[in-house]
């Protein structure tokens, strides 16, 4: 799980991803999780699996640094993912629900 706190110390991620300033972990990923991207690593294309009937989701893929480098808003089951523009290496992904996260994973790019 990755976890995102504003200045006073309390959990943040209101509707702008950015406001996220400092990464304290990142969990493994989790072959039962309702989320995710499949498959990890990806070398041309990602499929996205999510919960029935997910409505408004947005996935949001930074590199390791924080920078965010891909962003898609209003997401569905089974959209693919392209790696084009990511480079080789791994990135932080997350789900995002009316602005909070709700699912957060490793993605590996080949």
């Amino acid at each position: 799980m990755l976890e995102c706190f504003s200045v006073n110390g309390q959990p943040a991620l209101t509707g702008d991803p950015t406001s996220c300033l400092l990464v304290t972990s990142i969990a493994k990923a989790n072959p039962s999780e309702p989320y995710s991207l499949f498959p990890n690593p990806i070398s041309e294309k990602a499929s996205i699996r999510l919960p029935a009937n997910t409505m408004q989701l947005d996935l949001l893929v930074t590199d390791m640094s924080g920078r965010i480098v891909l962003w898609l808003k209003d997401i569905r089951n089974g959209c693919m993912i392209s790696r084009e523009g990511l480079s080789k290496g791994m990135y932080v992904y997350r789900f995002i629900s009316s602005g909070i996260p709700v699912s957060t994973g490793k993605l590996v790019v080949n």
